[in-house]
């Protein structure tokens, strides 16, 4: 999902502390001593100060209030979507992804909600296909994990009816996924082909890695490296700091012989909105060095605990 920040706009030009749009005409937040207001041009749209903005997109902006929370604001200043959410993307073919009480769903221009299914993140792509993430509700088929995956369209409904262990990207059309241990190439239209297992990919969480590797995966400047990659990178979501959640959140994810990452999940969790950071994590990992057995790379899964304080 793509978080909005601090995100300024229109080639803005600061001068004593006022933020200024090139095009005057043009709508576009001017700096307060407490936040931003919007103008047109130099003509005063709303007397409301919003914290962050981003661009309009489809007519709409997202703004943020004192709390934190985002909404969508029109080009007259007018609330269009409450201001309650604690992430939003901006519109695209008349959808947003958005995220409340640490659950994502798409919605309308209306602020109406599309689709009927609670996912815990929608990990919306480019190719408009988005990677949903929902509690694990069968262990016996997916394995013992937290969570659950499935492919979803921008109706914020399934793609196919197939939720699989974990799912990851390969390229714009292709994604590759595994069900319990047995692995498929997953395509835009959902539909799946099997090509291969992965025998010791289980349910026993204590022992998931591979028998054969005598030394295990490593990132690329060792353990000081990865600690130093987590801690430059993880963002603690901020709605799970204002209610005191924290804890170690103990993830696993497969390196293959080339080092690059696959199949992120969660063996233990904290609560959505943390356990959906460290998937986050995962999927921008570098390639690692990748497990050995008598001197050759070999696949293997790698289980990391994350700490969050």
């Amino acid at each position: 999902m793509k978080k909005l920040l601090s995100i300024l706009f229109l080639f803005m030009l600061i001068s004593n502390g006022i933020v200024y749009a090139q095009e005057s005409n043009q709508l576009h937040f001017v700096a307060k001593k407490k936040g931003f207001r919007l103008y047109k041009g130099d003509n005063l749209v709303s007397k409301t100060i919003y914290i962050e903005y981003s661009d309009f997109s489809e007519g709409l902006c997202a703004v943020t209030d004192d709390g934190w929370n985002w909404g969508f604001i029109n080009g007259q200043g007018q609330v269009v979507v409450p201001i309650k959410y604690e992430e939003v993307s901006d519109f695209s073919d008349g959808v947003s992804l958005v995220s409340i009480g640490g659950y994502s769903s798409f919605i309308n221009n209306h602020g109406k909600v599309i689709g009927d299914i609670k996912y815990a993140h929608i990990d919306y792509l480019e190719n408009g296909i988005g990677i949903g993430m929902i509690m694990n509700p069968d262990t016996a088929k997916y394995g013992r994990f937290v969570y659950v995956f499935n492919l979803v369209g921008k109706t914020g409904k399934p793609i196919s009816s197939d939720f699989y262990t974990a799912i990851s990207q390969i390229n714009d059309s292709l994604f590759q996924a595994v069900i319990y241990n047995s692995e498929y190439h997953v395509f835009l239209d959902g539909n799946k082909k099997l090509i291969g297992n992965i025998p010791y990919y289980s349910s026993n969480t204590a022992n998931m890695n591979n028998a054969e590797v005598t030394t295990g995966p490593e990132f690329p400047s060792g353990d000081k490296g990865r600690l130093n990659f987590l801690r430059s990178n993880i963002i603690y979501p901020r709605k799970a700091i204002e209610s005191g959640r924290q804890g170690t959140v103990y993830t696993t994810f497969m390196v293959k012989k080339d080092g690059s990452i696959l199949y992120p999940n969660i063996l233990r969790g904290v609560c959505p909105s943390i356990d959906t950071e460290c998937i986050r994590i995962i999927r921008i990992l570098p390639k690692w060095k990748a497990g050995k057995k008598a001197g050759n790379p070999v696949q293997d899964t790698y289980n990391m605990p994350i700490r969050f304080v």
